[in-house]
């Protein structure tokens, strides 16, 4: 959000997406706030909370030696669909 709030044109067009999403000024000014009463509890759990793919079905694009490389990095097992 730094970036986007660098110019005028850039918070005016965040806090259209942030009014776009339910989200406004009101949001934005106590995000400061929130974010120094936020535990380090609730911050190791969000990305358990949010990132964790339950049922991930996405899609790797990537060269056979890239998928190998990617394999072995991952230490997968099985097999990959081409």
């Amino acid at each position: 959000m730094h970036f986007a709030s660098a110019t005028q044109a850039g918070l005016a067009g965040q806090l259209v997406a942030l009014a776009g999403s339910g989200l406004g000024l009101p949001w934005l000014l106590g995000l400061h706030a929130r974010l120094l009463n936020t535990s380090t509890t609730e911050i190791t759990q969000a990305p358990q909370e949010f990132l964790t793919p339950v049922n991930w079905t996405g899609a790797v694009v990537a060269s056979q030696s890239q998928l190998a490389a990617l394999a072995e990095f991952c230490a997968v097992t099985g097999h990959l669909d081409r």
